[in-house]
């Protein structure tokens, strides 16, 4: 009898172990489970200014917030003897291209020149401390948002260098 008292404390042991260890590991599974994504954008900016033969300068400057795959974002691009083009814009961004070692943006700009406001296609290459928007033949979608004729076909522009977010402010 005394035997069999033992075995019953042992196995009531055993048991109060081993839920107390199935207790823990679920807690700790429920607590490495949720992932939290950060919720908080990531800000880039950059700035080229290019003098020309006239000596009138050309002035292009960017600032993109970054969250996950979505941007916002500011564009403006003020040559020195055309009209500037400036205005807000919002799209995606692609993952990492390994070959080029950068990201594309492609936004959506509500631009603003000559006095006309125009929602248009825009691309954006950027990536090891530059940026540069891609400019090719647009047409009219049909509804009044511009479009590229051939997006494969692009020439990008003035190579923007990374700076401080707040400078950016500063070159207007």
């Amino acid at each position: 009898m005394c035997y069999n008292v033992s075995m019953k404390k042992y196995l009531v042991l055993v048991l109060v172990v081993l839920i107390i260890l199935g207790y823990v590991l679920s807690k700790k599974e429920t607590v490495l489970a949720p992932v939290v994504e950060n919720s908080k954008p990531i800000s880039l900016c950059f700035y080229a200014q290019k003098l020309g033969v006239n000596g009138l300068s050309d002035v292009a400057w960017l600032k993109m917030n970054l969250l996950g795959d979505k941007v916002t974002g500011e564009f403006r691009n003020i040559p020195g003897e055309k009209d500037k083009k400036v205005g807000t814009f919002e799209g995606t961004v692609s993952k990492v291209d390994p070959y080029m070692m950068g990201r594309t943006a492609d936004v959506w700009w509500n631009s603003m020149a000559e006095g006309m406001q125009v929602k248009e296609q825009l691309k954006i290459t950027f990536g090891e401390g530059n940026a540069q928007a891609g400019y090719g033949e647009m047409v009219d979608r049909g509804d009044g948002v511009y479009v590229y004729k051939n997006p494969d076909q692009l020439t990008y522009g003035i190579s923007m260098t990374d700076v401080a977010c707040d400078d950016v402010r500063l070159a207007e």
